[in-house]
């Protein structure tokens, strides 16, 4: 487990194929499994099994590369999953994101860390045609924590991917209820209304012309996408999440040029997934960051 720290946070981040930070989804290089506020306030969970689908073993602030290019390997070859490394193909299917394979060659990841800040090197393994190189930096001071992300294609092919942070957010732990709300200044077009379910069971969203409230307490799954029509593009993208019984709350600027925006929430958890897709020629390079502010007013 590597720290970082400052004098009101500490940040928890699991080295590569350290628990939880060996799954078949999420980048491997800068796992953060907690954000201590005080040493009293935690700002992060785990995904929870009480879901549709088998947990795919998040935590914390995940990191994605949500292509899938298992449909051009044969069975028995291997595709590549960009952060996590080389899959082997058991069937005919596709990639499925909950699914442990039995076969992974992980990419090679080095870091260094000192007090306030953790590096990443993600080497590149070239598959399929496909090869990417990543640094990732994560630093904190006072409230703030940044994650700065250099991405290289270094393959022979060009690729597209969307790229977001899975936000498993449990502010003081508390369970989805009223007490959460969800500020999108950047989305001024939402309206007032509910905000329809991917999942076949009503959905607890709802969008009140400022943001996104919850509308009861409930242990069931609502999976939504904003629309997204209207937004205002100009960067930072911004977001906060307060929670009115913790007297807490973080705050996000994600430094992207925003393709999606999805909620998720169920049992003691609300995420808000902001998406970016990233188009990459052979020899060039993207670079973005995330800044999260948390702030306890008790």
């Amino acid at each position: 487990m590597i720290t970082i720290k400052s004098a009101s946070l500490r940040v928890e981040i699991a080295e590569p194929g350290e628990h939880p930070n060996d799954t078949f989804r999420f980048a491997r290089a800068g796992f953060i499994t907690d954000v201590v506020m005080n040493n009293e306030i935690h700002f992060l969970a785990n995904e929870p099994k009480n879901l549709v689908h088998p947990s795919s073993g998040g935590r914390g602030l995940c990191c994605e590369y949500n292509e899938d290019f298992s449909g051009e390997a044969s069975v028995g070859e291997y595709f590549p999953k960009f952060g996590i490394g080389l899959i082997r193909k058991e069937d005919e299917g596709k990639y499925i994101f909950h699914k442990k394979y039995k076969d992974l060659q992980p990419y090679p990841v080095s870091f260094t860390a000192d007090e306030t800040r953790a590096e990443f090197l993600t080497e590149a393994v070239p598959c399929l045609g496909y090869a990417v190189k990543e640094q990732r930096k994560i630093s904190v001071s006072g409230n703030t924590l940044t994650v700065e992300v250099r991405l290289q294609n270094v393959g022979e092919k060009a690729f597209s991917t969307r790229e977001y942070c899975h936000n498993f957010f449990s502010i003081d732990g508390m369970a989805v209820s009223a007490d959460y709300y969800l500020e999108l200044p950047n989305l001024k077009e939402l309206g007032v209304r509910d905000i329809p379910n991917l999942y076949p069971n009503p959905c607890n969203f709802h969008a009140d012309g400022s943001g996104i409230e919850l509308l009861r307490d409930e242990r069931a799954t609502s999976l939504a996408k904003l629309p997204i029509d209207g937004m205002d593009e100009r960067l930072p993208f911004c977001w906060k999440l307060s929670h009115k019984g913790a007297k807490a709350f973080v705050e996000g600027e994600d430094h992207i040029r925003v393709s999606g925006v999805t909620l998720w929430e169920v049992d003691h958890i609300f995420s808000p997934e902001i998406f970016q897709t990233l188009t990459l020629k052979p020899g060039e390079t993207a670079e973005w960051k995330r800044v999260l502010r948390f702030v306890s007013e008790a």
